[in-house]
């Protein structure tokens, strides 16, 4: 993650801002629409909500063991997807940007025993469609350079929700992959911040995004020994992306 940061910063800083403008990137800035593509670094995670007496013993019907932690544990995936840009006015774009996200996000389960400590750790499979709709401000380009900030709200659907109903008519409960389940489809809000970078033929961004649903996920009606501790899980995603236009 150092290694990312670093290289957007040296994205934003790296050119003089004195220098005469050298670049035109077949000249994107006088099009009204324009088109590309996308290709993402993503790091998944949850925002995890607890029951109050998680850590209660006793309080988990299905455990005779005690509930020290639920921890949220990072996992790394990527993304690939289409750039739409519609360029309102000098400082503002307005960008639709449909990709295919693969990443998987996971629980660790730190349990007490009478001898040693049991961690279990449960993974949440998902392959998603990202439909974001965002707001991107432009300063004024300096060099070959233009920095920007860019939000909005993404509709996420699980693409693999077929193959899960057909996982549930043949339910194991000794698996315990399907132990934590998350809603089909839900919104989240983005926010983040990147540069343009003008090369002669073509447009390169990099870009660094926030992630995290609006509403609860975590499924109801699903009732086990790892979801009866949770109260409720939020997706929340760090994004590196590169567009290329």
């Amino acid at each position: 993650m150092k290694h990312i940061l670093l290289f957007v910063f040296l994205a934003f800083f790296g050119y003089s801002a004195n220098a005469q403008f050298l670049n035109t990137a077949g000249d994107i800035d006088h099009e009204r629409l324009n088109f590309g593509f996308l290709l993402g670094i993503d790091r998944g995670s949850f925002t995890v909500v607890k029951q109050r007496d998680f850590s209660t013993p006793g309080s988990n019907p299905f455990s005779p063991d005690t509930l020290q932690a639920i921890k949220p544990m990072g996992s790394m995936g990527f993304s690939l997807g289409l750039l739409a840009n519609l360029k309102l006015n000098r400082h503002f774009d307005l960008r639709f940007t449909p990709k295919f996200s693969f990443i998987d996000r996971q629980l660790e389960y730190q349990y007490n025993k009478a001898s040693d400590n049991k961690i279990l750790l449960k993974t949440v499979e998902s392959t998603f469609l990202e439909l974001p709709l965002l707001l991107k401000f432009k300063s004024e380009r300096q060099n070959d350079v233009r920095l920007y900030v860019v939000g909005g709200v993404k509709f996420v659907t699980d693409i693999r929700s077929k193959k899960k109903k057909a996982d549930d008519i043949s339910y194991n409960p000794d698996d315990d992959r399907k132990l934590v389940k998350i809603n089909n489809s839900f919104l989240a809000l983005e926010a983040g911040l990147g540069a343009d970078i003008y090369l002669e033929y073509f447009k390169f961004s990099p870009e660094l995004k926030l992630s995290h649903s609006m509403n609860n996920i975590m499924k109801s009606g699903e009732d086990n020994i790892i979801t009866h501790p949770l109260a409720g899980l939020f997706a929340e995603a760090l994004h590196f992306t590169m567009y290329f236009e």
